[in-house]
């Protein structure tokens, strides 16, 4: 057996640290996104002059009012419509989607597999982006507000259109970080025990289908069905997808070790 690259201990004490770090940092180029793209149409007069959302501990732990600061309804009432449609596109179509190539290609690099806390960061990150993208495409497409709310309604267009085309690309990518990111995980870090392995497969189903898909959005507010029937639907969905991923992903199931005998036969760059 080889050794592990990072102990099961140290593992356990980064992981919570580098999933809140991992956020912050997937958050932000999201939310500049929107507030360049305003600036650049003359939409905003400071591109950094973002809500920030206060002190609060809600917001200081999970960045939970943080906001674009840019007036759509200013720009929907003027009749700029398309403009507001742009702004409202390029948070998760140009940050989010640009964080997410970016973090595919740190997890492909070589010289990025010789460390390994860096990245087990990038994981998480990667994680994060994909996350923004599912809480969008097909979870909040057909809420009235919100980024994908502003893109149909300034476009013009069908949210139907983005639930589609969106949905399949997004669902692509969900299951080829699970197919693929995660066993390619457990053998670039070297984590053989099976515990760990399912610790950290069970940890990402919950954050993906759980926190971004929305299911805080139907317990925690006043009313579960502001944002729409569909969208309060996808959610409840999403959250009882949960126990039936994990038992298709537990990494004793046969196709799992067939996965992860696959990758272990392609070349790989040796770790320091």
């Amino acid at each position: 057996m080889t050794r592990q690259t990072i102990t099961p201990f140290i593992l356990i004490i980064v992981t919570p640290v580098f999933i809140w770090l991992s956020h912050y940092l997937a958050v932000f180029p999201h939310e500049y996104a929107h507030s360049i793209t305003a600036w650049l149409l003359g939409e905003k007069e400071n591109p950094f002059a973002l809500d920030y959302g206060g002190t609060s501990w809600k917001n200081l732990l999970l960045l939970w009012n943080i906001d674009e600061n840019v007036d759509y309804n200013r720009m929907f009432d003027q009749g700029l419509d398309f403009q507001a449609g742009l702004c409202a596109f390029a948070g998760p179509d140009l940050g989010t989607v640009l964080m997410f190539l970016l973090g595919s290609f740190l997890l492909d690099n070589s010289r990025v597999k010789r460390h390994p806390y860096g990245y087990y960061f990038i994981f998480w990150f990667q994680l994060m982006n994909l996350g923004n993208l599912y809480d969008y495409v097909p979870i909040r497409t057909f809420s009235p507000g919100g980024d994908i709310g502003n893109i149909v309604r300034g476009w013009h267009i069908s949210p139907w259109w983005v639930f589609v085309l969106g949905g399949y690309w997004v669902a692509y990518l969900i299951g080829r970080f699970f197919t693929r990111t995660l066993p390619e995980l457990y053998r670039t870090l070297r984590i053989e025990c099976k515990a760990q392995q399912a610790g950290i497969m069970v940890v990402s189903v919950v954050l993906l289908m759980g926190w971004f898909g929305g299911i805080l959005g139907v317990f925690y507010v006043d009313d579960p069905l502001a944002s729409g029937e569909i969208t309060c639907f996808l959610k409840i969905t999403s959250f009882v997808s949960i126990p039936g991923l994990i038992w298709l992903l537990w990494p004793s199931c046969r196709w799992m070790q067939e996965m992860q005998v696959r990758l272990h036969n392609e070349p790989q760059a040796t770790l320091s």
